[in-house]
């Protein structure tokens, strides 16, 4: 899933089913954090709000549940595509 950054939302995200990685990126630093969460690494990744994040399903199956801070609104965000950030999926 392509690159989206929400303005008021803090994201909690946790992997029940099959594996997930996760790419945060911060414009203040130029920096990206990435972390595989599956029910081997089972833990909450919290996504503040005003930091880019993609990711990508690892296994056939997969399953992300968000804990959002707020009630979905589809204007509190922003979207770009998957390749208008450097970085290289592997």
């Amino acid at each position: 899933k392509g690159w989206k950054k929400h303005t008021k939302m803090t994201l909690n995200l946790v992997v029940p089913l099959g594996e997930i990685e996760f790419v945060v990126f911060d414009e203040g630093t130029k920096k990206f954090f990435t972390i595989k969460l599956s029910k081997n690494n089972y833990q909450r990744l919290t996504v503040k709000a005003g930091l880019w994040m993609a990711f990508r399903g690892l296994e056939k199956e997969n399953m992300l549940l968000n804990i959002a801070s707020i009630e979905h609104d589809p204007y509190e965000s922003v979207n770009m595509h998957i390749d208008d950030l450097e970085y290289k999926w592997y």
